[in-house]
């Protein structure tokens, strides 16, 4: 693959990226919870299923089993949660912040579940956690 631009300021940061380089690396390092295929559709990528609770104010998220990090760990809904939080944070907003703007909370419910607890219905909420800014790091 090639890319023109970047320099010594590129970054790995998933959250993130500010150059086409950049991005780049996050799109081939990241996955998000679910992704965009060709016909653009979305498909799971570290989650099984992202479903909306009844009202779309609330969805939940099942992590798919035997997903790794790059060190061989599994990726755990308290990966997801922190994930999140970090995008989110006030003090830090991260680049895919702005279209999570309705994110209040993000919590573990289950062994393999997150819900992301939004301000008001998001009917289309899925679609933001597919996009590039939302890979899955470690907690």
């Amino acid at each position: 693959m090639g890319v023109t631009g970047g320099g010594a300021s590129g970054t790995l940061d998933p959250h993130s990226p500010a150059t086409n380089p950049d991005i780049a690396r996050v799109v081939s390092l990241y996955e998000p919870l679910v992704r965009w295929d060709d016909d653009y559709t979305l498909q799971p990528a570290v989650a099984a299923s992202v479903r909306p609770d009844p009202g779309a104010r609330s969805w939940t998220a099942t992590i798919r089993p035997g997903i790794p990090f790059h060190d061989g760990r599994p990726v755990t809904p308290d990966d997801v949660v922190a994930t999140f939080r970090r995008i989110t944070d006030p003090a830090d907003p991260k680049s895919g912040a702005a279209q999570l703007e309705t994110l209040t909370d993000v919590v573990v419910v289950g062994d393999d579940r997150v819900r992301f607890v939004l301000s008001e219905p998001g009917p289309v909420f899925d679609q933001y956690l597919a996009e590039y800014s939302c890979g899955i790091v470690p907690a």
